[in-house]
């Protein structure tokens, strides 16, 4: 398959408390195998971006470290970029539970011949940690750093981009807590106790 999975595992937790979030687990998966998993029925190879060597240790995985530390997620979207076999990639954030292939397909439905971005707004503006990204944006991303700009969602001022609206994703039936990502105990509270 012509596209790349890529999970961004390089996150802090510091408003988990130090506890690693991506490797919180949930009927015995991590939030990284979870997004290893739906990722899987629609990339041919699935890269993970993470702020350590062998992190995660997944089956049928490339572990690749950030690009830039300490930049935020931006230098993972280019480490697994820079790491990707086909020119596409789909980009989750790993702290993303509810995250499944249903939005992969309607942004891939999406795509134009010249978009480098294809990136839904379920309702809160761009969601930058859950699109399509492809490989040409990697020397603009640079272009970025070398700025000082680290906000992905800056990306979409210098990209041809689709973006996705709400009405078109509910018409795809992709859930609408999908974006939800978890940031705080309690976010995890909710999130285990079944009550988003």
């Amino acid at each position: 398959m012509e596209l790349t999975g890529i999970v961004l595992g390089g996150g802090k937790s510091r408003r988990m408390g130090g506890e690693d979030k991506t490797l919180l687990k949930i009927n015995g998966e991590t939030l990284v195998e979870r997004a290893v998993k739906a990722l899987r029925p629609w990339c041919g190879d699935i890269i993970i971006a993470s702020n350590a060597a062998a992190k995660y240790r997944v089956a049928n995985t490339v572990e690749v470290i950030d690009s830039w530390p300490d930049i935020g997620p931006l230098g993972g979207i280019h480490a697994g970029l820079a790491a990707a076999e086909h020119d596409f990639a789909m980009v989750v954030a790993g702290d993303m539970p509810f995250f499944s292939g249903r939005l992969t397909a309607c942004l891939l439905r999406r795509r134009t011949p010249e978009a480098q971005i294809v990136i839904a707004d379920g309702g809160r503006g761009p969601e930058p940690l859950c699109a399509l990204y492809g490989r040409t944006c990697l020397p603009l991303i640079e272009e970025m750093v070398r700025r000082g700009v680290y906000a992905p969602r800056e990306l979409l001022r210098e990209t041809k981009h689709v973006i996705v609206t709400k009405e078109e994703l509910r018409r795809d039936d992709v859930p609408e807590n999908i974006f939800f990502n978890l940031n705080s105990a309690e976010d995890k509270r909710r999130w285990l106790g079944g009550t988003l």
